[in-house]
């Protein structure tokens, strides 16, 4: 082939890019049963993907599970036992379990509330007891699989799976506990093919064992989400979403779906370009300027940008945010960065219907373990500009790297005072750097926190105090901070490498796409015009070659 041909070919995959239109994502070939807990009143688990809809069991009238409009609450205390019709579960139909054959996936968002001290609760038993269906005195000569969140020969989670017929019961550790009162991603993968059982926390593969069993082999007719085959302490904790794949899902698969969260499919979160610019972007090199809206920001107490190329390096040491308030014209107590007054509130001015996001790439670097320490806060103090005695009747937007020991977004609007939080699982990692996104989608009134990529929690926009939802153009941002708090909270000790502001909200792909392209890079679909002049000049260069 010469090279005329080749430059040809080329062409024609540049025209096929720059013509093609993207086929929108569909539900997973896998996925055969969903339940997202969405209902708000009745006893019908809805199943949205086939039609082994589920039933919640309320044997605890006077605390009968819940509805939260998201989850289902099973409003157990770890007093009720599986055996003694004195709880809440939900009962999932006879035979879906067996159907799957051989290769599986059950993957759960749930959270549990302990107590901690409370062994062989069930998130699930999927089988049949020895007393068959609808009672639990016991399984030893029956077949099932179940998942515990700590069991009492090891005191940690477990995954367990037993063939009746020879009583053999084989097990699957997990790293530890489950966390009681956070939300867990949980995921079994029944790979029959390579006769392997796979284990998976929070997207990540955590122990797997051999099989001896398939699931073909279950006598299902007691498929239980919260009560066991034997006579167990009922589980005390909420369902998110509970899926049920007919095919051993991949590592990366999981980790995509983790990535996702309970809101949203796997296949659906493929990492996506930009489709347009930040509005304002500092890159710290050398200095705090905007290189895209010009809306530089000063640097005060001693930021270094000269030890760590391409950094913001705020090297304080527990100096307080009010210390020698006013700052300025008083020296500052330490190092933070200053935004121009307005440019938060303007973000919801102008046609840009209250959407926003906020993208950092940053690394904690504090000593102690401080809570409310700030990577960023925008809006107002009581004491106005340049203070920051506290801020009880002003509205204002922040990130913490722990807030009440966790990683905390928190959202307020005053007067009255009403504050709204998103919270991580944990404190920010230390001396790691991490990316953070905060996702202000107006238009479906509603707030999105990520870390690496990864959704962690979601809330509403919605003000119940005020009756309406708050909205950015309102801040008074006088105060408009890297590193400072409008309360006297402890001045951040980190660094950062990049810092974006869009004047719309990021999507689930978008993020992952950011956070893969990683803080220099602009993550941009390239445009057209440009495509097309590449395209134009190697149809050129072509024809020219083939002419001489």
């Amino acid at each position: 082939m010469n090279l005329a041909t080749r430059l040809l070919l080329v062409a024609a995959c540049c025209a096929a890019c720059l013509f093609a239109t993207s086929s929108a994502q569909g539900v997973p070939t896998e996925l055969v049963h969903r339940y997202s807990f969405s209902e708000t009143t009745g006893t019908t688990v809805s199943d949205s993907i086939g039609s082994a809809h589920g039933t919640v069991v309320n044997f605890n009238g006077a605390n009968p599970a819940a509805w939260t409009g998201t989850q289902l609450a099973l409003n157990n205390d770890g007093s009720q036992s599986s055996n003694s019709n004195n709880g809440n579960y939900v009962d999932l139909p006879n035979g879906m379990i067996s159907a799957l054959g051989n290769n599986a996936t059950f993957e759960f968002w749930t959270t549990w509330y302990g107590p901690g001290n409370s062994n062989w609760q069930r998130v699930f038993d999927f089988g049949t007891s020895d007393g068959g269906e609808d009672v639990s005195p016991g399984a030893g000569n029956s077949s099932y699989i179940f998942a515990t969140p700590r069991n009492s020969q090891s005191a940690v989670s477990r995954f367990g799976y037993r063939y009746g017929p020879t009583a053999d019961e084989r097990v699957i550790d997990g790293p530890g506990l489950l966390a009681q009162g956070v939300e867990k991603h949980l995921a079994v993968v029944w790979d029959g093919d390579a006769g392997e059982v796979h284990i998976y926390e929070d997207g990540l593969e955590v122990n797997s064992n051999t099989l001896h069993m398939s699931l073909s082999d279950l006598n299902d007719n007691n498929n239980w989400l919260g009560r066991a085959q034997w006579a167990d302490p009922m589980y005390t904790g909420s369902y998110n979403d509970v899926r049920i794949y007919n095919d051993a899902l991949t590592p990366e698969q999981l980790l995509a779906s983790r990535r996702a969260g309970p809101d949203a499919l796997y296949d659906e979160y493929v990492p996506q370009p930009l489709p347009a610019l930040p509005v304002h972007r500092y890159c710290f090199d050398g200095d705090a300027s905007d290189s895209i809206g010009g809306a530089d920001g000063t640097a005060y107490g001693g930021v270094d940008f000269a030890s760590q190329p391409g950094q913001a390096v705020l090297p304080n040491t527990g100096q307080g945010s009010n210390d020698n308030a006013p700052t300025p014209p008083e020296p500052a107590p330490g190092a933070y960065i200053d935004l121009p007054n307005g440019m938060i509130s303007a973000l919801g001015q102008g046609g840009a219907n209250n959407n926003a996001t906020f993208e950092v790439w940053t690394t904690w670097t504090e000593v102690d373990n401080p809570d409310w320490q700030r990577i960023f806060d925008f809006g107002d103090s009581n004491g106005g500009e340049n203070y920051s005695p506290e801020a009880p009747d002003k509205s204002y937007i922040f990130l913490s790297p722990k807030g009440a020991g966790t990683l905390r977004f928190g959202y307020q609007m005053s007067p009255p005072r009403q504050e709204l939080v998103l919270n991580g699982a944990a404190p920010l990692t230390k001396n790691v750097e991490k990316h953070l996104v905060v996702v202000w989608d107006g238009d479906n009134s509603e707030v999105r926190l990520y870390e690496d990529g990864v959704h962690i929690d979601a809330g509403s926009l919605f003000m119940s105090t005020h009756g309406v939802d708050m909205q950015l153009a309102d801040l008074n941002d006088v105060n408009n901070w890297l590193g400072r708090a409008q309360w006297p909270d402890e001045l951040l000790s980190g660094n950062y490498n990049e810092f974006r502001i869009y004047d719309y909200a990021l999507s689930l792909s978008e993020v992952l796409g950011n956070f893969e392209a990683g803080p220099d890079t602009l993550n941009l679909v390239p445009e057209p015009s440009s495509l097309a002049l590449v395209l134009l000049g190697l149809i050129g260069v072509a024809l020219r070659r083939r002419r001489s």
